[in-house]
């Protein structure tokens, strides 16, 4: 039987709740009706908090990926996110979004506005000048006369509505600094910031309009400081006094207003944030940062339900201060999308576990939500499931070592006697003997007998090569290979085995020498038969690792994980530096089933089939394997004579289409006779395989 891929992007740090996408915080936005709703727009799409950004939820289903960097939420809870595609719309709380808006090619959406006195008024600035809409994203006008367009459309960079007077909006334009418009954008003129040539004026990156005093701006210039204006933007003096860059960095690089108390305004540079109480006249620092680059992006914001709460989306940290700015702390790290393994509990077939940047993750309902289960903080390169109690956990934690849990995560402690080295990147338990384990550094492999209580380094270890990557033979006892992974580290081979249990490790990389091995597996179908992926492409071995052909095709990247289809073991799977690509035809040809980099994969024994990709900064992607055919009108993944008998009738007119849509598999609206013979050969031979997206 065939397979369909039906993929839903879901990732989880709660119950019913997913790892947000992207290790960069670009944009945040508070819900102005839900006290404790924060949105976060990264470069793969937007997060959710329902409190205060404590913990964080995936919020993309529907929504391409897309390169956040505005968000906006309006008085009914709408949500508005702008980016590389364009912009997208939710109504129902980041749960569902639509495409309202999509930006032309090579351009992108930077800022986004909602006039606060009738929030059916949006507008979007970005490298395609200012557009208005007047229905809450339904349509859309261009509104740019009086704007710069030299080259084009102006760049609009930065914007600001004065909430008093919510017709005067003053926009940045890049090249040409500040203009204003007094019409709800319908004209625009210069303010005292703006140029006519292009390059002479301010660079914008953030612009502030007092909510209580109408005519007072604040502007921050990209290498400039910190301008007011309580004219409306006709004149402006340095606000910036006393706030200290260096010689790296611009002096400021954020901006919020409080909304209550507009005398208090934060300012974020990478050293630091400073705050004023006194309309920027002084400026003191309330949260030293010490940064080695300057982020390209610092959104700041004071929470407009608490004025006592400020955020801070620093490089991948969520900074939080609940008084004022006078202490601040960190509660969530947007690391947690990049998750470097994956792998599954063999006496559970819901429960998964996932290894993050930002600690250990759990899954007991396959993939639908996910809790973190210890280890926040660190970065966790691989897990191990003890195959006799589930109970008891591995990770190894570079670099803290070994870690051992014996109550599903909840704690854990260190289990490094005997290591010469912290620096684990690898386990591989032995499925002969559950208390052995090996542990893999990039010059040593260790092992132990009594489940972690005491390492030692096996013989050749560090003569021979490194154990990155780690596999016990599923079939022999005693077996256990070893990869360099994917960096070529100019070791005497690529890929070692050993069959005395750790004693001696030979090369038999054969014809892989060079080539970086960076996953390895086992033919669930003929036990003499290893995979290995390498930097280019997969390998297979017949012979005991003698020789080693191409397995297939059309695998782009790197192959970093190998899995096989539990119901159908000629169905096998990789994961790549360039996405997750499966075989139907046993690895003679390779399609493509997702794009981005997957770390790891597994598969989880559900009904349908749950396939899980562990990505490098989208989270985890979890995938549905669904049977079904053409003529398959009930969708149960069988083809039966009534039913065959109902898509003829269909094809001749007899009956409408909605009585077996399954039978018109290209929508084009009517079945034709091919089709129809099309289900007659699957009903016979099986179905071929489809792929589709959620």
């Amino acid at each position: 039987m065939g397979l369909l891929f039906a993929m839903a992007p879901v990732v989880g740090v709660q119950a019913q709740c997913s790892i947000p996408s992207g290790t960069q915080v670009q944009a945040l936005a508070v819900d102005p009706r839900h006290t404790g709703v924060l949105y976060a727009g990264t470069q793969y799409g937007v997060a959710k908090s329902a409190n205060g950004g404590e913990s964080w939820c995936g919020a993309n289903r529907l929504i391409e990926r897309l390169d956040v960097r505005a968000l906006a939420v309006d008085v009914q809870s709408s949500v508005y996110a702008g980016g590389s595609d364009g912009v997208y719309k939710s109504t129902d709380g980041a749960n569902h979004w639509q495409l309202v808006h999509r930006a032309s090619e090579g351009t992108a959406i930077f800022v986004i506005g909602i006039d606060p006195s009738d929030s059916r008024v949006v507008y979007v600035g970005g490298s395609e000048g200012l557009l208005k809409s007047g229905d809450r994203g339904v349509s859309w006008t261009r509104a740019n006369v009086g704007l710069p367009q030299e080259f084009g459309l102006p760049f609009v960079e930065t914007l600001a509505i004065d909430a008093s007077q919510p017709e005067t909006i003053y926009a940045g334009v890049a090249g040409y600094g500040i203009f204003k418009s007094t019409d709800g954008a319908a004209t625009w003129s210069a303010t005292g910031l703006a140029s006519s040539d292009y390059g002479n004026a301010t660079e914008s990156v953030a612009l502030v309009a007092d909510p209580q005093v109408s005519g007072t701006v604040y502007e921050v210039d990209l290498f400039g400081g910190i301008q007011k204006s309580t004219d409306g933007g006709a004149s402006w003096n340095e606000a910036g006094d006393g706030i200290m860059g260096d010689d790296s960095f611009p002096s400021v690089n954020a901006l919020s207003i409080d909304p209550v108390d507009p005398s208090t305004l934060y300012a974020a540079t990478p050293q630091g944030v400073w705050v004023t109480r006194d309309a920027a006249t002084h400026w003191t620092k309330i949260l030293p940062l010490s940064s080695i680059s300057w982020p390209s992006f610092s959104p700041l914001l004071v929470d407009p339900h608490d004025n006592q709460r400020v955020y801070l989306g620093y490089f991948s940290s969520l900074f939080v201060s609940e008084d004022r700015g006078e202490q601040w702390h960190s509660p969530f790290s947007f690391l947690a999308s990049i998750v470097q393994t994956i792998v599954t509990d063999p006496s559970d077939g819901r429960v998964a576990y996932a290894g993050t940047y930002d600690g250990l993750y759990r899954t007991t309902d396959a993939g639908l939500g996910w809790q973190r289960v210890g280890l926040a903080g660190e970065a966790v390169a691989a897990i191990v499931v003890d195959a006799n109690d589930p109970n008891t956990l591995y990770a190894a934690v570079p670099p803290a070592g070994i870690m051992k849990s014996i109550d599903h995560g909840a704690t854990w402690f260190s289990m490094n006697a005997g290591l010469t080295t912290k620096l684990i990147y690898s386990l591989a338990s032995d499925p002969w003997a559950p208390t052995t384990l090996f542990a893999g550094a990039i010059q040593s492999i260790f092992k132990t007998d009594d489940g972690g209580e005491s390492w030692q380094r096996t013989r050749q270890g560090t003569s021979n090569g490194p154990g990155i990557v780690l596999a016990v033979d599923p079939n022999r006892p005693g077996v256990v290979y070893a990869g360099t992974g994917a960096v070529q580290f100019n070791y005497t081979g690529d890929l070692f085995r050993t069959s005395d249990g750790g004693d001696h490790w030979p090369s038999v990389d054969g014809d892989l020498r060079g080539s970086s091995v960076a996953a390895i597996g086992f033919s669930p179908i003929n036990q003499n038969v290893i995979y290995a992926g390498t930097a280019t492409g997969l390998f297979r071995s017949a012979d005991d690792a003698v020789s080693w052909q191409p397995a297939g095709q059309g695998i782009q990247g790197i192959v970093q994980s190998i899995a096989f289809d539990g119901l159908e073991p000629w169905v096998s799977y990789v994961g790549t530096s360039g996405g997750a690509f499966v075989s139907r035809d046993g690895q003679m040809s390779w399609t493509r089933l997702s794009s981005g980099r997957v770390l790891s994969i597994a598969i989880l024994p559900t009904s349908p089939q749950t396939f899980l990709e562990a990505t490098r900064g989208d989270g985890v992607q979890v995938s549905r394997l669904v049977r079904i055919c053409t003529a398959d009108c009930n969708r149960d993944g069988s083809v039966t004579v009534e039913e065959l008998v109902s898509s003829v009738r269909v094809a001749t007119g007899e009956e409408d289409l909605a009585a077996c849509r399954q039978a018109d598999p290209d929508r084009s609206g009517t079945v034709t006779i091919e089709e129809v013979i099309q289900g007659v050969e699957q009903a016979i031979n099986g179905c071929p395989v489809a792929s589709i997206m959620f």
